[in-house]
């Protein structure tokens, strides 16, 4: 047998940091981070322990690559909706930027729980609050563009109200998801919006 490459070591290597990193996904979010142990999170992914230290020097270096990988499909989906703004009519950019955070909570529920669960415990990791704080200015600059397009004057308060109810949405959601009306409650908040 021939001996691997350096293509193939790199391969192995992004796959078992793959493997934790969804591992440490889901059990933050479930068990909580100060819940969670390394010893945990290696025996999720089917790793040992020190394999793990191999990848993240600590365990607030690993959530911090945790939320930035979570973060990768939302921040993808937000540009290419940026760049397709001088097509579409304001209105329908507002639409879109709505519809896009329901799709981004109904696909990414285990991130969505994360991050709730991070707000009220992370004042003491200031690289990971740095990184959840610039997703939530990303989220509230798009939104800002967009109403001050569709002619809001105050579009700055009107931003934070908006993101306001749709963080209370995604809480409520979260909690009550077999019974949550999200469809309903999505259609009434664009028809509100975008008149």
């Amino acid at each position: 047998m021939a001996p691997r490459t350096n293509e193939q070591f790199e391969q192995i290597r992004a796959e078992s940091k793959t493997k934790i990193l969804v591992a440490a996904l889901e059990l933050f979010a479930i068990d909580g981070y100060h819940n969670t142990s390394i010893s945990k999170i290696a025996k999720h992914a089917g790793i040992s322990k020190g394999l793990m230290y191999n990848y993240f020097a600590s365990k607030e270096q690993l959530l911090k690559e945790v939320v930035i990988l979570s973060l990768e499909d939302a921040k993808k989906m937000s540009e290419q909706l940026l760049q397709n703004l001088e097509e579409i009519s304001p209105t329908e950019a507002l639409r879109l930027s709505l519809e896009l955070f329901f799709q981004m909570l109904i696909e990414n529920k285990t991130l969505w729980k994360l991050t709730f669960s991070l707000a009220m415990q992370i004042s003491n990791m200031p690289s990971v609050t740095a990184v959840i704080s610039k997703m939530f200015e990303d989220i509230l600059q798009q939104f800002e563009m967009v109403l001050q397009l569709n002619g809001y004057s105050d579009y700055n308060i009107e931003a934070k109200l908006l993101a306001a109810h749709l963080d209370g949405i995604a809480l409520h959601f979260l909690i009550f998801e077999k019974t949550y009306p999200l469809e309903e409650v999505k259609n009434k908040l664009i028809a509100n919006y975008c008149k």
